[in-house]
């Protein structure tokens, strides 16, 4: 029996020693190799028990290895400099680790690598994801930054072009309020582990009531500001519509400053159906509902020294494809039957007296 003990402590010594696991005077395991401390030439550890001597006050022999994390349970050395590098795996491979990036000698960078992708999740459920079958980060939570960064160096872009006139493409997205429901309809389902535990689905939303568009719609008139991810669902980039807004607002600013122009002013008093009246000013409003996909109605307003008006609608290429009269005076209104037009974009313009007051833009879908 002895003998049984004895072989079975020398080889638990063995394992332990090859795999240089120990467990030190303060009770901490540890795993990997001690270096010499860098701190201190190699030529002179044998002298750290005189180290003030040195110029090193305080140093003795225990100082010659690398200093642990006196705290730390466990301490897992790495083979780079300092002890850096080191590093624990889970499953095969190093496909999923926690340790120190050994990019650079003793870099002090905490890795995580899963080369699936990564995961966490909470007593809510699943609260981030970033997975290599997504282009993006995924987060079923609310975030709060202090800033953000978006790169955009001109030397890490091609094919720069100046934004065209986006406003009345702004017209056919409508801002709304909503609440979000569930982040997914992802059901529960068991866990690869086989000890009955579930896959928790994302994080429910908080019910607060937000501000926004409604993807599908932005998609039809600004397509690259929509991303599609792997379940079918549609995410907006609100960031993006900075540049277009931004390009909107000059073009207005452009159109105030020529319809303010002294030589503007006069042009307007003289042209017929410009005219003012009192306070009543031709003008012609967005359609509404807009996109439409039966009748959709526009208002307009006309002093009443009109002789004649009507709202015309031409297709892109530029042919009239309707014309509604627009017989009231003041403001008014009149309707368009969508089953006259074929599904599409379309322009439609006011025209009083053989003046083009104003023009937009409508859609019509199927």
């Amino acid at each position: 029996m002895k003998k049984i003990y004895f072989l079975t402590a020398s080889l638990l010594f063995t394992v332990a020693a090859s795999a240089q696991i120990t467990v030190n005077e303060r009770g901490q395991l540890v795993a990997g190799p001690d270096q010499t401390n860098s701190y201190f030439p190699d030529s002179i550890p044998f002298l750290l028990s005189t180290g003030a001597e040195k110029g090193f006050p305080g140093t003795s022999a225990g100082d010659a290895t690398v200093p642990l994390d006196t705290l730390a349970a466990i301490n897992v050395l790495g083979r780079m400099k300092n002890n850096s590098g080191g590093y624990i795996t889970f499953g095969d491979r190093r496909n999923v680790s926690v340790g120190e990036w050994g990019g650079t000698a003793d870099s002090n960078r905490l890795l995580l690598r899963g080369t699936s992708g990564i995961r966490y999740e909470d007593s809510r459920g699943e609260i981030f994801r970033c997975l290599t079958n997504n282009d993006f980060f995924t987060f079923f939570t609310d975030l709060r930054v202090n800033g953000v960064r978006i790169a955009s160096d001109s030397r890490l872009k091609s094919d720069i072009e100046e934004i065209g006139s986006p406003a009345s493409d702004l017209d056919g997205i409508t801002p709304v309020s909503y609440r979000l429901t569930s982040a997914s309809p992802q059901g529960v389902m068991k866990a690869a582990s086989g000890d009955g535990s579930v896959v928790p689905p994302p994080a429910a939303p908080d019910p607060r009531t937000r501000y926004g568009f409604v993807a599908q719609e932005v998609r039809e008139v600004f397509p690259d500001l929509v991303s599609e991810d792997a379940d079918g669902y549609l995410s907006v980039d609100y960031i993006g519509f900075i540049p277009i807004l931004v390009k909107a607002v000059k073009d207005l600013r452009a159109q105030v400053a020529e319809l303010t122009a002294p030589e503007a002013q006069e042009q307007r008093r003289s042209a017929p159906g410009m005219r003012q009246d009192g306070a009543t000013v031709a003008s012609l409003s967005q359609n509404r509902p807009n996109p439409f996909t039966s009748v959709t109605v526009i208002d307009y307003t006309l002093p009443e020294d009109v002789t004649e008006a009507s709202i015309r609608v031409y297709d892109l290429q530029g042919k009239q494809v309707l014309k509604a009269d627009a017989a009231g005076r003041g403001r008014s209104s009149v309707s368009i039957d969508g089953s006259r037009l074929q599904p599409g974009m379309y322009v439609y313009a006011l025209i009083a007296d053989g003046v083009e007051i104003e023009s937009r833009r409508m859609i019509l879908t199927d």
